[in-house]
């Protein structure tokens, strides 16, 4: 029984970690999306003044 109970503590505790991981590379991989869009905005607006 203690062995079992030790298993499944070890088990949650990991998805956890699998977890908490994953929503922290997901606002991660956010932030660099958004700022990839803002410097392709930067790009563009820099390229539309170059034409006047």
């Amino acid at each position: 029984m203690q062995i079992g109970t030790g298993i499944t503590s070890v088990m949650v505790s990991i998805f956890v970690i699998i977890y908490l991981l994953s929503e922290k590379y997901k606002s991660i991989k956010e932030e660099k999306r958004i700022e990839t869009i803002r410097n392709l905005e930067n790009k563009r607006y820099k390229y539309v003044l170059n034409i006047i």
